[in-house]
């Protein structure tokens, strides 16, 4: 797998890729590097990033996790079932190198990403 964190959209904004196990700070490098099974299950055979990737308050998030956040935020006692799945919480996954250790000499890919810009009004407001 490609792990040139230089070819990913990466936002001057966006927290820097954690080491592997450690806690996830919402890097996106994961979500960037390969499409997970919720995402597949989803969208299809689709080329990663992930179409779910979102960017907003600094850090990237999955858009069906936050679908699944609002309707917890209506009805409370809905468990966090994507969440559990995909293991949020639990530590980096991802086993690209921690920032600060991009192939050498590489430049950034000026290829535009398809990471949607588009966050929920409510995550804008910083209700997540």
């Amino acid at each position: 797998m490609d792990y040139d964190l230089t070819k990913m959209l990466l936002p001057p904004t966006a927290p820097p890729k954690p080491a592997f196990g450690d806690a996830c700070n919402g890097c996106g490098v994961c979500c960037q590097q390969e499409v997970c099974p919720l995402g597949r299950a989803t969208f299809g055979e689709v080329a990663a990033p992930c179409p779910a990737l979102v960017f907003g308050q600094a850090r990237f998030w999955c858009a069906l996790v936050l679908g699944e956040r609002e309707l917890r935020r209506q009805d409370p006692s809905e468990p966090p079932c994507l969440e559990t799945m995909l293991a949020i919480g639990l530590g980096c996954d991802s086993e690209a190198p921690a920032a600060g250790t991009p192939a050498a000499g590489a430049a950034p890919d000026p290829t535009p990403s398809r990471v949607t810009p588009l966050v929920p009004k409510w995550l804008k407001n910083g209700e997540v």
